[in-house]
């Protein structure tokens, strides 16, 4: 696999992940600042290691991929847990 692969796979892992984790919140707390901020932050964090492994020239493409793929899973999630 390639690493462009792998860096999908992890961040739709940890999207999905995530959005359970943002439902939860959303839930117990009642308050959408942490099921806001938190996917946001471990994105952040998560990505700052990740970037070594990667040639200067893929940087941009990986972190718009990444993001891209890592929101879209989050929010499909997130909204779907929400409406059950």
């Amino acid at each position: 696999m390639k690493i462009d692969q792998l860096f999908a796979i992890g961040y739709l892992l940890l999207g999905m992940f995530l959005g359970v984790l943002s439902n939860y919140f959303t839930k117990i707390t009642g308050n959408l600042v942490f099921a806001l901020i938190i996917p946001i932050l471990v994105y952040i964090v998560s990505l700052i290691p990740l970037l070594k492994f990667v040639k200067s020239k893929k940087r941009k493409w990986i972190i718009k991929n990444s993001f891209a793929t890592f929101i879209l899973i989050w929010l499909v999630v997130w909204i779907l847990l929400n409406s059950i």
